[in-house]
């Protein structure tokens, strides 16, 4: 059996990174048996002609592709840069039409998840949010160690990275509750610990949702369930406002009602300036939540925040499996754009924000860069998958459907924000008190309105528009 000839690697970037990389192959039989680095690119000019390790810096990297004959793979070992010059690195890569590899980020080597010398495929959460923060689990531990936690949608995306960080932060006991039954099923398969407790139930209905209160007496609660998906929405008012409204409605008030210590609602920037039901019923539960914490004794809190890389019906998601099928991609628009971040980051800042809230109702956001264009995500997954866009996947522009925006914001134009002492964990005040006159009655018309059978879906969207057209 004849042996395979090694693999013949370039390496992007001269410095600490790539230096252990070549110590990593050059000192193992292994490696060098399997791997030849032939040659360091870098755009730094006095790096270039000298050499790393004995192995030499030919170029600069937008030269890479005229030396594309001497290697087989490029390695990108610069885990400091940013999701830009990342991106700018990749592009000049794929013209050399070879196989692309990186080192981790420092993101992920903080987080002892892979040391620095190790290599793997380049996938989309380097191209759209290079630079992730690490999680600090002291912090997370400090404020849920020996506490009993129940999450609702603790099955759902969001919901399922929370209670994960809680029961390996050692919370006493962590409870789900969620109304999909094969979410949950999914979620057993992966946790093995006495301290997860589940139930398959609904936040519409008090009474059950009381029933668990009782039973298992929560310290934290983290209301997380809700209707999220914006087209499917727009067509469901109704359960739309009763699940995400008036489900929340009924967690906080038994939060009030049994003295929980703290409440967070995760909310989203659909919720600024909303323009389709979900992000009206979002901005309705935020009102609510900010209403009764001028009367309760628990501590409420919302954490907004934009896409997160993983979520269940994410774009990335379908553009996958489009690419996959090899069937074109059509957005609504060239220039439509949103915030993406990693689901673990954005939970773990939730998390966060429970040990740095006063007294009160406390608004959060996230900070989360610069939008990002889905035209550009689109081409950088079918890149990531060894092909060409408008060659081998054509993309296709259609109009924005009903209720869609251009871009999203995070903030009001009256809200204020601030730095807080958790890296892009943001604050906001208001530069305006917000008074909601008569919200119980408010709330009871919606209520009653729901359930009319003459009503059309246009009419309660009004109707909620015109009350509350101040706060929204």
């Amino acid at each position: 059996m004849s042996k395979k000839n090694p693999i013949k690697i370039a390496i992007i970037g001269g410095g600490t990174a790539s230096r252990r990389l070549l110590d990593s192959i050059l000192s193992s039989k292994k490696l060098i048996s399997d791997f030849i680095p032939v040659g360091i690119f870098d755009d730094d000019k006095n790096k270039i002609h000298s050499s790393l390790n004995g192995v030499q810096v030919f170029d600069s990297i937008k030269n890479i592709y005229k030396y594309s004959e001497l290697f087989d793979q490029i390695v990108i070992a610069i885990p400091s840069c940013t999701q830009s010059q990342f991106k700018k690195i990749h592009k000049h890569c794929l013209k050399a039409n070879k196989h692309i590899l990186t080192v981790p980020s420092y993101g992920e080597i903080l987080n002892q998840t892979k040391p620095i010398s190790s290599v793997r495929d380049i996938n989309i959460q380097d191209l759209i949010h290079r630079k992730e923060m690490p999680i600090n689990y002291n912090n997370i531990i400090k404020t849920v160690k020996n506490k009993t936690i129940l999450i609702t949608g603790g099955a759902g995306s969001i919901g399922s990275v929370i209670l994960q960080l809680c029961l390996d932060s050692m919370a006493k006991k962590v409870i789900c509750i969620d109304n999909s039954e094969y979410s949950t099923y999914l979620l057993t398969q992966n946790i093995n610990s006495r301290r997860f407790v589940y139930k398959t139930a609904d936040i519409k209905d008090k009474r059950i949702m009381e029933f668990y209160f009782q039973q298992y007496k929560p310290d934290i609660v983290f209301q997380a369930a809700a209707l999220k998906h914006v087209n499917l929405q727009e067509n469901d008012i109704r359960n739309c406002i009763l699940t995400n409204f008036f489900g929340t409605k009924n967690i906080i008030e038994l939060c009030d009602q049994y003295n929980i210590s703290d409440f967070v609602f995760i909310s989203t920037d659909k919720a600024v300036e909303p323009s389709n039901n979900m992000g009206l019923s979002k901005r309705l539960a935020e009102l609510l939540v900010k209403d009764f914490s001028n009367f309760s004794n628990t501590n409420m809190s919302i954490v907004r925040f934009g896409n997160v890389i993983g979520s269940s019906g994410s774009v990335l998601n379908l553009f996958s499996q489009l690419i996959n099928d090899r069937k074109d991609i059509i957005i609504t628009h060239p220039k439509v754009a949103r915030f993406f971040m990693s689901i673990e980051e954005a939970c773990y800042l939730v998390l966060e924000s429970l040990g740095i809230r006063k007294n009160g109702c406390q608004i959060f956001m996230i900070d989360m860069g610069e939008e990002i264009l889905i035209k550009d995500i689109a081409e950088t997954l079918i890149y990531l998958n060894n092909l060409k866009p408008n060659k081998d996947i054509k993309i296709k522009f259609d109009k924005l459907k009903k209720g869609e925006k251009i871009s999203e914001k995070l903030k009001y134009n009256f809200e204020k924000s601030e730095k807080t002492n958790i890296n892009k964990l943001l604050s906001l005040s208001m530069k305006k008190e917000i008074k909601i006159d008569d919200f119980e009655s408010f709330t009871k018309d919606l209520n009653e309105l729901i359930y009319q059978k003459n009503i059309s879906s246009k009419k309660i969207h009004l109707f909620i528009v015109k009350k509350l057209k101040n706060f929204l």
